[in-house]
Formats: structure tokens, C-alpha cells, sequence
């Protein structure tokens, strides 16, 4: 009898040890997910397939990046898109806002990784789209911010090389936070170490299709 107590008390705590280290397990995964398309972004131009003669719009531009970017990231996003109603009941944090032209996927585990995109509405229907990838479980925590022009006459996202930002990322990202505007048009840089500190914002430079650092 005792070697049964014995034997299911060690099967109980190989079970606790494995829960345990879920959390780890996804972080780890995740970090290969962003970092993967970190290093598969090379600024190509992406083709927005679009049925009949509607515009383009957000989920569409997400849709897009997502499968040129395949990963369990990118296709978790995708399979929102497609489940609005979340039958599946995805835990993750999805943000889904058209009217202002804003998504977000996190992962909702420990809040470690997530994916952001915006548009910005141009002369001509064009639209600026921007991607912003934040990985916390990097060693260097960096990220990926990417901006595109997206063109209703040809349906192609092509990348704005280089960024549209004339003064505020001489050095880059630098391991920084970059939150996108759900509301309003500036950009925002977050240290990793004090998100309560005040951040550096790219402010949309009125008449222009540029950012401008307040610094």
C-alpha cells in the first residue's frame, strides 16, 4: 500500500513539475515565433488579396502580413480573424477595432510578446500601414517596426524604406517598447525596464506623411 502512495505521489508531482513549466514552454516558443520574423522581414512587398471592389481594410492589411509571416503567432492572428465570434475560445488578448483602424494579438500567459497593427489614411487612398512586433523574451528584447504604403490601385503594401521618421530613431528600436496609436496618430517608446517612466512619442507631422521625435 505504501509503495502505491509513494508511486502516485511521484506521478502527482511529475504532473505539478510539467504544468509548471507551460508558461516557460510558450515564452520560449513565442521568442522563436517573433524572432523568426524579425529575421524574415526583408522589406518585400506584400499583395492585399481583396474579393470584389470594396477598399482594403484592417483585417485585410493583417491578414496579409500575417501569412507572409507564418507562425504560431501570425496564424493565431489569422484564426481570429476568421472566428470573430471566438467559438474557440482563444485566451490570448485580441483587440479588433476597424473604426480606428487598430489590432493587437497578446499573448495573455504572461504578456511577454504581442503584435500590433495600424493605418493611417493618405492622400490618393493610400494608407500607411505599421507593424509593430514587441518580443520581451529576446536577451536584447528587440523588436520589429515596419511601415508600409499601401497603393488601392495596384492592392500592394510596399515597405517605407527607410522609416518615416525624420528625427527619433537615429539608433533604431534599441530593445525599445513601440505602442501604436489605437487612438490619435503618435507613436510611442517605451524603455522595457520602466514602463512608467515618460515616453518618447513620434509625433504625426500635420500635412506631411512623416514622424517627428519630441526630444
Amino acid at each position: 500500500m505504501n509503495s502505491k502512495r509513494n508511486l502516485l505521489g511521484i506521478l502527482l508531482a511529475l504532473a505539478v513539475g510539467l504544468f509548471c513549466l507551460a508558461p516557460a514552454a510558450q515564452a520560449q516558443e513565442s521568442e522563436s515565433d517573433l524572432t523568426a520574423i524579425r529575421e524574415m522581414w526583408e522589406g518585400q512587398p506584400l499583395t492585399v488579396k481583396i474579393s470584389g471592389n470594396r477598399a482594403a481594410g484592417l483585417a485585410d492589411f493583417a491578414r496579409t502580413f500575417a501569412r507572409a509571416y507564418p507562425s504560431d503567432l501570425t496564424d493565431a492572428i489569422v484564426a481570429r480573424l476568421n472566428d470573430p465570434n471566438n467559438t474557440r475560445k482563444d485566451p490570448n488578448t485580441f483587440v479588433f477595432d476597424p473604426p480606428h483602424g487598430y489590432l493587437k494579438y497578446r499573448y495573455a500567459m504572461d504578456g511577454g510578446a504581442w503584435l500590433e497593427l495600424c493605418y493611417w489614411t493618405l492622400p490618393k487612398g493610400h494608407r500607411m500601414v505599421a507593424v509593430s512586433m514587441v518580443d520581451l523574451y529576446n536577451s536584447d528584447k528587440e523588436g520589429l517596426l515596419a511601415f508600409y504604403d499601401y497603393d488601392p490601385t495596384t492592392h500592394r503594401m510596399s515597405p517605407i524604406t527607410p522609416m518615416p521618421v525624420r528625427r527619433g530613431l537615429e539608433r533604431g528600436i534599441d530593445g525599445r517598447i513601440v505602442e501604436l496609436p489605437r487612438v490619435g496618430y503618435d507613436i510611442r517608446l517605451y524603455e522595457p525596464s520602466d514602463r512608467r517612466a515618460k515616453p518618447e512619442v513620434l509625433k504625426w507631422v500635420k500635412g506631411t506623411q512623416f514622424f517627428e521625435s519630441d526630444r
